[in-house]
């Protein structure tokens, strides 16, 4: 039986971390009636969790998704399924659990050294690759849309495994954009008084640490997202694309997005859309509280449906 107090502090977090205050009736169902664990030997011989929901009719999925998340370490089994429940069609997700974070794990205690060791931006890369390429070779998706879906941290994952998966037939990302890393944190930063100019000069003289910590991150994390420059990987992209993010993104600043747009106009690429929601924080809720997510998964979809 889960202890009471751990699981209401669990709640809290929770709610702090995905925005789901509407919905905290969730978290509970999760550890009362968990997603189905499904597991999967990447190139290395680690045996990965993965998670799949079914949207709609399962006879007749016409698309799926492969969902990279964000920062942190809380189990894809509390947000994944309460995440696309406003989804419409009929839609197969499917998504990988970060290396060393637990079926129940909530996040909301120290990660294990072994987490933090693999939590590096070339891993997550490696990781998804694997993972993706195995299902694509073993489940029977002749015929239907790949989606590869990546949400602020997994936005960037997302955009090189579209410029290296030929399968992929649609790319999204929400809450990134296409400057290098460093450009985007130094903006961020600026509204934190963080010079991250300074904390990347620390981080390079140490960027294997996990046990020196930076804005909440090691600086082993740090030293592999600010070098990242997405404009390497979608420049080469010939899918279609498409970027979302809050007008009032507080985590991620709204001119990556807006440089992105210039790129692409630059180069002659018409391969990109990009929906901006006015007044909304990273995770689309508007000053009132009222989250605008289902409405960006509506749009998605049937975006991907007749791009």
């Amino acid at each position: 039986m889960v202890n009471k107090n751990i699981l209401t502090l669990a709640i809290i977090v929770f709610v702090l971390l995905t925005g789901c205050s509407s919905k905290i009736g969730v978290f509970v169902s999760a550890n009362v009636s968990p997603l189905e664990q499904h597991h999967v030997s990447l190139s290395d011989g680690y045996r990965a969790t993965y998670y799949q929901i079914q949207i709609g009719d399962s006879r007749k999925t016409d698309a799926v998704v492969f969902f990279i998340g964000g920062s942190g370490h809380t189990s894809l089994n509390y947000y994944l399924e309460p995440y696309f429940e406003g989804l419409d069609g009929n839609v197969t997700v499917y998504a990988l659990q970060k290396r060393y974070v637990g079926h129940r794990e909530t996040g909301q205690f120290k990660p294990s050294d072994e987490f933090l060791q693999y939590n590096y931006y070339l891993q997550w890369v490696k990781d998804q690759k694997d993972f993706i390429n195995s299902l694509i070779n073993n489940e029977s998706l002749t015929g239907k849309k790949i989606i590869v879906f990546g949400v602020s941290e997994g936005g960037n994952i997302a955009a090189q495994l579209a410029s290296e998966i030929p399968q992929i037939t649609h790319l999204v990302v929400l809450g990134s954009g296409g400057m290098i890393g460093i450009d985007e944190f130094r903006i961020w930063g600026k509204n934190y008084n963080i010079d991250f100019d300074k904390l990347y000069q620390q981080v390079k003289e140490h960027p294997d640490s996990i046990y020196r910590l930076a804005v909440g991150q090691t600086y082993k994390y740090w030293a592999s997202v600010l070098p990242v420059n997405p404009m390497d990987y979608l420049n080469t992209i010939t899918i279609p694309i498409l970027y979302v993010v809050g007008g009032e993104d507080e985590m991620m600043p709204v001119e990556s997005v807006y440089f992105l747009k210039n790129e692409f106009k630059r180069l002659r690429k018409q391969n990109l859309a990009v929906k901006v929601y006015p007044g909304c924080n990273h995770v689309l809720e508007d000053s009132s509280g009222k989250s605008h997510r289902d409405d960006m998964l509506r749009f998605a979809s049937k975006w991907w449906s007749t791009e």
